[in-house]
Parts: structure tokens; C-alpha cells; sequence
């Protein structure tokens, strides 16, 4: 059985002008909820092994800020072929990943990560995954290279209080 965790970044300031959408930093309450989603998944026994993350400053703050609050440390794996991907291009990374690497996270952005996980999950119809929000689906299979659409089972949807 494989496992996967799918992290939409926390809320992002809009900056300025001169501020590029890859660079856009946490805002207050993305800072606060970060913390918050890792306490609640390590109590909840989803750590993963592995997080692949854009490298979006956002992305790859609330990856950071999640995963201080898990004991064991996840390789944290920055990937740029997460930010603005569509579902295929990240099922294809899904697809790559090593067998042995179960729990994994993908932390990215919408609409991708929403479409990605109501692509995955077996009868399952996500309006949206909010920012700081979380899906995990399990996975009848033992090999990522067999990842197909519909074959998830929804594990958890959480999002942080408002």
C-alpha cells in the first residue's frame, strides 16, 4: 500500500508591483496555520517520508514550517516542475518516485493539487483544497509507476481553523 499526502502552501502575501508570483512570501496567518497543519498530522501519525516541493517561496516556507513540528525529519525534496504544473505533469513526478518511498508529501498550488487529488481519489469531488489544506489517499498498489487516476481512497481532508 502506498500512501500519499498532497499540501496546498499556506496563505501568501500579493506583494507588490515589483513582487513575482514565485517569490510571494507567507502572510500572517499562513505563518500561523503552517505550524498548526504539521502539529495536527504528526498527532494524526501522517509523517512522511519524502516531500517533493516547488520551490516557490510560499511552497517551500510551508513545507518547512510543517515539517519543524514532525520528530523525524522528511528529506525535504525541492522540485521545480511542481509550480504551476497541471495534475498530468504531477502524477508524472508521482509516477517516478521509488517504491520504497511511502508516506509521500507533495506540497504545491492550485488549481493543479485540487484537480490532481479529485483525479486520484475514487469517488471523490474536492471543490478545493484551501491553502494550508491536506489530502491523504492510500493506495492499493506497491509501485508509484502504477499510479493511476481513480485508484485512492480518501484517508483525511483537513484544513486549518479559521
Amino acid at each position: 500500500m502506498l500512501r500519499l499526502l498532497l499540501l496546498r502552501h499556506a496563505k501568501s502575501q500579493w506583494g507588490g508591483p515589483d513582487l513575482a508570483d514565485f517569490d510571494r512570501p507567507l502572510d500572517e496567518r499562513g505563518e500561523r496555520d503552517a505550524p498548526e497543519m504539521g502539529r495536527r498530522l504528526a498527532e494524526a501519525g501522517l509523517v512522511p517520508v519524502r516531500v517533493l516541493c516547488s520551490p516557490a517561496v510560499r511552497a517551500e516556507t510551508t513545507a518547512r514550517l510543517v515539517l519543524e513540528q514532525m520528530e523525524n525529519r522528511p528529506e525535504l525534496v525541492l522540485e521545480k516542475g511542481i509550480y504551476d504544473a497541471s495534475p498530468a505533469r504531477l502524477l508524472d513526478i508521482l509516477t517516478a518516485q521509488p517504491d520504497a518511498v511511502t508516506p509521500l508529501m507533495l506540497v504545491g498550488h492550485n488549481p493543479g493539487l485540487t484537480e490532481l487529488a479529485n483525479r486520484l481519489g475514487r469517488d471523490l469531488s474536492i471543490d478545493n483544497i484551501p491553502t494550508c489544506g491536506v489530502v491523504c489517499l492510500d493506495f492499493d498498489i506497491d509501485h508509484w509507476r502504477r499510479l493511476t487516476p481513480y485508484l485512492g481512497s480518501l484517508v483525511l481532508f483537513d484544513r486549518p481553523p479559521r
